[in-house]
């Protein structure tokens, strides 16, 4: 039980409250050598000693650059950013967008009803909120809750065009090597990847021509891509075949 408990004490912030679970679990497990904790130990005294506390907020600071108020847009994106994104992905019938946030509600409306949509994520309220969105409108699809670092190898569904959109630079936060392997288990033609022109924990602008890590793995797995700036977002079109 004090597994589930340390999960609930973590996601008492709001911001974190409707993480998934088995996501959260995990980054718990991860940590529980380094500072001894006992996971079948009486919560209420485990709670009060230091290294639980220690334990606590190293949890929470991951959680916040993963998951929290970096990966959130602060308003929508433009309608104009979306018919720029149209114009340059061309002609689709099927969309997946890894970590999707409530971008679906915004762009489904401008590139049509009468497509596919996959959408996924690692947040419980987004989730149910597009779902609910899809079955009203009658938008064809499948809404699904997806966590891209510890799943990745899961079988996604194969779609013309994949979305990771302020994504990738969190899933390197966990782990360096994550994105790779992601892009190595999906099945589309085209992958359009953005990342925020604002470093992660700095207010330090990043060029068109930074992410170099992002544009190593890329050649290394002989992909061609274009880049181009949208708003304050960084944008890699990829082609994988």
């Amino acid at each position: 039980m004090t597994l589930q408990e340390i999960a609930e004490d973590i996601k008492g912030k709001r911001s974190l409250s409707d993480i998934d679970d088995d996501f959260l679990k995990a980054r718990i497990l991860e940590k529980i050598d380094k500072y001894k904790i006992d996971i079948n130990e009486d919560f209420k005294k485990l709670k009060r000693k230091d290294r639980y506390q220690q334990f606590f907020k190293e949890v929470r600071k991951q959680l916040r650059k993963v998951y929290g108020v970096y990966r959130e847009l602060a308003e929508p994106r433009p309608k104009s950013a979306y018919k720029e994104i149209l114009k340059k992905i061309g002609n689709f019938s099927s969309l997946l967008d890894i970590g999707c946030g409530k971008s679906p509600l915004e762009y489904i409306e401008i590139f049509g009803k009468d497509k596919t949509y996959y959408s996924c994520d690692i947040s419980k309220e987004c989730i149910e909120e597009i779902d609910s969105y899809k079955k009203k409108n009658k938008v064809r699809g499948k809404t699904f809750m997806f966590n891209a670092y510890d799943n990745y190898k899961e079988n996604l569904p194969k779609a013309d065009v994949t979305f990771l959109f302020r994504v990738l630079e969190s899933l390197e936060t966990l782990k360096k090597g994550s994105s790779e392997k992601l892009f190595k288990n999906l099945n589309s033609k085209t992958i359009l990847v953005s990342f925020s022109k604002i470093a992660l924990g700095h207010n330090e602008e990043i060029k068109k021509k930074g992410r170099s890590w992002f544009r190593r793995m890329l050649s290394r797995n002989n992909y061609t891509f274009e880049d181009f700036d949208i708003e304050d977002e960084i944008f890699f079109l990829i082609k994988t075949k």
